[in-house]
């Protein structure tokens, strides 16, 4: 378990990953990133597999940038599972009427 909470070391480990490789590449020295807030919190699939995740996986982008979005991937109960840093490439976004990529 990590801090207190009821997941996993592993999950907790693959979210602080994600949050410490932006870290380290502002902190060094990377130029900021352009961020998309029109793509914040929508709900995307997978439109094939990524990292562990299968084809179909849903999720909500947490984190919306010019080139990738963190999505975070969670449980029935919404507890978070996953932060995936993935390209729109692989993401199909969630629209009212459907689904588009």
């Amino acid at each position: 378990m990590s801090r207190g909470s009821s997941q996993p070391t592993s999950e907790a480990s693959g979210r602080d990953n994600v949050l410490e490789a932006v870290v380290e590449a502002h902190l060094g020295g990377a130029a900021p990133k352009t961020r998309r807030p029109d793509m914040d919190l929508r709900v995307v699939e997978l439109a094939e597999p990524w990292g562990r995740w299968q084809a179909g996986t849903r999720g909500v982008i947490v984190d919306a940038f010019e080139d990738e979005a963190v999505v975070e991937i969670a449980d029935g109960h919404g507890v978070t599972l996953d932060l995936l840093a993935a390209p729109y490439a692989v993401l199909a976004v969630h629209e009212r009427t459907g689904c588009t990529r």
